[in-house]
């Protein structure tokens, strides 16, 4: 989990973080809001960018989701919500497994977004996740396509071989 505790009066940025060559072997948390294989929750008036996760591979979990991106704002623990996340990377991600909830994108209002997020080969179960993906229909949106919600005040994603 990256970015969502700062010191709200800073303006903090976190920015060109790579991880690479992981494998994770379990996810288990009960809470929504702490969930994510790969998360990115920014609070505390932190943004969050240029960021890039490679080569990752994720086993079956037990409870969880593969991906939160998050702006934000829990009062019990934030003083302010994050600014932003802008320009990720997801680049060879591959999740075999059935334990997943749904995937969030999600932004906080028109200032602070989630923005520029790119999938690059991205496979579930073997499946290889793309804009235009065989069997996808023109009117789902490619996160249907990965049980990926993508929510308000998100701009930008796109999911690429």
């Amino acid at each position: 989990m990256i970015g969502l505790h700062g010191d709200p009066e800073a303006n903090e940025v976190m920015e060109e973080l790579t991880y690479e060559d992981i494998d994770i072997l379990d996810h288990s948390e009960m809470q929504i809001d702490y969930q994510g294989c790969i998360a990115i929750n920014v609070g505390d008036n932190n943004l969050v960018r240029r960021v890039r996760f490679e080569n990752i591979r994720i086993e079956d979990f037990r409870r969880g989701q593969l991906f939160n991106l998050r702006i934000f704002y829990n009062k019990k623990y934030c003083a302010a919500p994050g600014r932003g996340i802008e320009d990720i990377l997801f680049k060879n991600i591959a999740y075999n497994g059935q334990g997943e909830e749904l995937s969030m994108l999600i932004g906080y209002n028109e200032e602070r977004k989630v923005q520029n997020i790119r999938f690059e080969g991205l496979r579930i179960n073997g499946q290889l996740i793309t804009d235009d993906m065989p069997g996808k229909s023109k009117w789902y949106k490619t996160g249907d396509m990965a049980r990926i919600f993508i929510g308000e005040h998100v701009e930008g994603v796109t999911f690429t071989e």
